[in-house]
């Protein structure tokens, strides 16, 4: 059965490395990550990750854009 199909309905729980493949279009991982965010996209499933991938995987962008304005 396809990942998407299976998720479907559910509440899908993302950790840093998944989001950092699709951000970063990875070859490798894309075509599995691809679908999963769309299913949350699409509000077909619920998406959820923890505070440390926010800072851990979005906090770096961030500090970077503040060096370069600031």
């Amino acid at each position: 059965m396809e990942l998407s199909k299976l998720l479907q309905g559910k509440m899908v729980f993302l950790d840093t490395a998944p989001l950092i493949y699709f951000i970063e279009k990875s070859s490798r991982y894309l075509d599995t990550v691809k679908p999963v965010i769309a299913l949350i996209d699409s509000q077909q499933a619920k998406g959820m990750t923890s505070t440390i991938t926010h800072v851990g995987g979005f906090g770096s962008s961030f500090a970077r854009r503040e060096q370069k304005t600031g």
